[in-house]
């Protein structure tokens, strides 16, 4: 793949039978967990989240779980949550698993990757090119000398490209999802 750091090699990993959500997790789902736990989240211990201003990261006072990639209230909660640590993530999984049957967890970075990729060796679950029609990126910086594709600036409500081979939906863009490891 290009763009590869040196420390990233292509190797074999086996992993076992694991679950994942079919899509990020929402405002809307976080808010139920914040709703009816006593969690504070680390930006609202803390007081601020980090956000792009277009140019660089920047601290923002009053930024937390409940804002979009701007710092303002997300409104549309149908959008994934952003502002969460890894720590929040990890206690979001540990409420879920205490209204389900099963272990709820981060994957494994070597569980992610294989469901981002469902079952294909390309570099994008798409091929060989991921286009703004397919993930939500910055189109402005393609993939090798691809066309430049549009840029949102902005999440997008979660479900809004299509799925991979396996159904799971936004594994590439909109994002940064954590990683047990």
């Amino acid at each position: 793949e290009d763009d590869r750091r040196k420390d990233e090699t292509q190797h074999q990993v086996k992993v076992n039978d694991f679950y994942m959500t079919k899509h990020p997790i929402t405002v809307a789902q976080f808010e139920s967990f914040m709703r009816e736990s006593d969690y504070r989240t680390d930006a609202e211990r803390q007081g601020k989240s980090r956000i792009w201003d277009g140019r660089k990261w920047k601290d923002r006072s009053g930024v937390t779980w409940r804002c979009d990639v701007k710092g303002e209230i997300q409104k549309d909660k149908s959008h994934p949550v952003i502002h969460v640590s890894w720590n929040d993530a990890s206690a979001y999984c540990k409420w879920l698993t205490g209204r389900m049957a099963d272990l709820c967890r981060l994957p494994t970075e070597a569980e992610w990757e294989y469901a981002c990729r469902a079952g294909t060796t390309t570099p994008f679950n798409t091929g060989d090119n991921l286009t703004t029609e397919q993930a939500n990126y910055n189109g402005n910086y393609p993939y090798r000398n691809f066309p430049k594709g549009k840029y949102l600036g902005k999440t997008a409500p979660v479900g809004s490209y299509p799925p991979n081979n396996w159904g799971l939906c936004d594994m590439h863009g909109n994002v940064w999802e954590w990683c047990s490891d």
